[in-house]
């Protein structure tokens, strides 16, 4: 189970990199903020280990706000409430 968080996590650091590096702030705000579909039940430590542990990994390195867009995503997902203070 945590092998699959720790893939989820990767993809979402990449995309999370790609959004940063592309999109203008108020953009990136409403992307990572976007409605998404149903992941599998998770509880909020082990997205957390999964992003940081997938960040350890990451042939880039993956900035604060690009694990914080990842996370936001994961919790989402979950249904979990998740908003950033930027």
């Amino acid at each position: 189970r945590r092998q699959r968080l720790l893939v989820e996590a990767a993809f979402e650091l990449a995309a999370a990199r790609l959004a940063t590096s592309m999109l203008s702030f108020s953009r990136l705000v409403r992307w990572s903020g976007a409605p998404l579909g149903r992941g599998r039940p998770a509880s909020v430590d082990d997205l957390v280990w999964a992003v940081r542990t997938a960040a350890a990994r990451m042939p880039f390195r993956a900035a604060c706000l690009q694990q914080a867009v990842a996370l936001q995503r994961m919790l989402r997902r979950r249904e979990y409430g998740a908003s950033l203070h930027y």
